[in-house]
């Protein structure tokens, strides 16, 4: 195989959920995400673990950001194993990740929750995009094999759901996703930033001299 992790993300709309009680209710973004994500971003739970495939089910676990972990139990190191209450409904803490971790495709999140991968949600519409592939390529794999393996992937597809065989997956370099266009002009500005950094310590050394 070309790739050495996959996972789905829910991105269709913003996912948030509300925890605490009374007047201390406030709301947390919460991304749903399956069981190889953390394999895919590189970033492990310092405490506890991550998610099981077998999990992908609607179970009620959660993976807590370092922030809503010290919020909510003080820094307390054996959080996972114990509950946390969201929408009402009690969630069991399976791991805290590391302090300073920011979710590299999300941005600022609270909390991982499992994705729902249930025959229930929409087994027939084949046409619902609301989730987004991400993937690491095995080390020395070049993206045209990858993307080989997607078109067979794509054949496949279009054979089992023939209304919706114009939705073909594409493989993406994740820098051209999230920066497109803006490659040249942010080369720019890094460029202007660091010409600006060097005039300063010119200006200080001169000041020093004088």
């Amino acid at each position: 195989a070309a790739f050495d992790a996959v996972a789905a993300i829910y991105t269709y709309s913003e996912t948030g959920g509300d925890i605490g009680v009374g007047d201390y209710v406030r709301r947390i973004r919460v991304l749903p995400v399956t069981s190889g994500y953390f394999d895919v971003v590189r970033v492990q739970p310092r405490l506890g673990r991550g998610f099981q495939p077998e999990e992908e089910n609607g179970e009620r676990f959660v993976v807590l950001s370092d922030r809503l972990w010290r919020e909510r139990f003080g820094g307390d190191r054996a959080a996972p194993g114990q509950s946390l209450t969201m929408n009402g409904r009690p969630y069991t803490v399976v791991g805290v990740m590391p302090s300073g971790f920011e979710d590299p495709l999300a941005g600022p999140v609270d909390a991982w929750v499992p994705l729902d991968l249930g025959p229930a949600r929409d087994p027939d519409n084949a046409e619902n995009h609301y989730l987004s592939v991400v993937a690491r390529l095995r080390p020395g794999t070049p993206i045209a094999r990858a993307q080989g393996e997607l078109d067979r992937l794509n054949a496949t597809l279009a054979t089992r759901y023939p209304d919706a065989n114009d939705a073909l997956a594409r493989l993406d370099p994740l820098k051209e996703d999230v920066v497109g266009s803006a490659d040249r002009a942010l080369g720019l500005m890094l460029g202007a930033v660091a010409l600006v950094l060097v005039l300063v310590c010119v200006n200080i050394a001169n000041l020093l001299l004088v």
